[in-house]
């Protein structure tokens, strides 16, 4: 019995600096007073008609906006993806996505490129779409930013079937 106690008084949330805790009969609340940025890979942000999305990994390759890297590289700033006309969908939504190209025969990413999409499929098979960033049209040129992937990314495809998978590295 006292050691199934210890486990349970070690297993409870205890709050610290900035974090507060509100007991109910449904769960505990966690609240957050203090927020700081988190600088993650592909995270994207918005400026005006112009995206930057910092340094990330697909399959160990860096994608590039043009023809230069999204981490940037020697004597060139970090690559911004100009979105002077938006691509939405029927219900408002674009995406900022990664593109990979796929070798023929075995499947492996030969390159990466960053786009603003409508849609998050390929007419090419060999062309692997996924979505780093969603966009609303809000409308006056508002377009609001969710941000979707967090992590570098791995990818394998079935050629035969058209079909391209992702997942956290």
């Amino acid at each position: 019995w006292n050691k199934m106690a210890s486990a349970c008084r070690q297993a409870r949330v205890i709050s610290g600096g900035g974090i507060r805790l509100r007991q109910t009969p449904d769960g505990t609340i966690i609240s957050c007073s203090i927020w700081q940025p988190w600088n993650h890979p592909f995270k994207v942000s918005m400026s005006g008609t112009s995206a930057t999305v910092g340094r990330g990994l697909v399959d160990g390759i860096e994608p590039k906006i043009g023809d230069v890297v999204i981490g940037g590289e020697d004597g060139k700033p970090q690559p911004k993806l100009e979105i002077r006309k938006p691509k939405f969908d029927k219900d408002g939504r674009g995406w900022i996505a990664v593109e990979v190209t796929c070798d023929k025969e075995i499947g492996t990413v030969e390159e990466a490129t960053i786009v603003q999409v409508d849609e998050l499929k390929s007419k090419d098979p060999l062309k692997g779409i996924h979505p780093l960033a969603m966009i609303r049209d809000a409308g006056k040129g508002v377009m609001p930013l969710f941000q979707i992937t967090f992590f570098n990314l791995q990818h394998r495809v079935a050629v035969r079937a058209s079909r391209h998978f992702f997942w956290p590295a």
